[in-house]
């Protein structure tokens, strides 16, 4: 399943930037809405290398939130240590 306009858009974006992790955000929803976890996951993993290129925390845990939920989705019973790390790296 492709999404020309968030592909088009990403193609058209700056490839470290903070308009290129919300792209990739609103592209991970729709794989998630859908049940394509392998893309999802790919976007996920975009998300938090940007996150790290960016510096930005809230980024980073905007990131860390739904790999949380796709691993309980996943595999709930692997879930609580990346729980307890995004709970503590939480913006405050």
């Amino acid at each position: 399943m492709k999404h020309p306009l968030l592909h088009q858009a990403l193609d058209l974006t700056e490839p470290d930037s903070a308009t290129v992790f919300d792209l990739l955000a609103g592209r991970m929803r729709v794989y998630e809405l859908v049940g394509r976890r392998d893309e999802q996951t790919a976007d996920i993993q975009q998300m938090l290398k940007l996150a790290d290129i960016l510096a930005d925390p809230l980024r980073r845990f905007d990131a860390q939130s739904p790999q949380l939920d796709l691993d309980f989705v996943t595999n709930a019973l692997q879930v609580a240590p990346l729980a307890a790390q995004v709970v503590e790296s939480a913006p405050k």
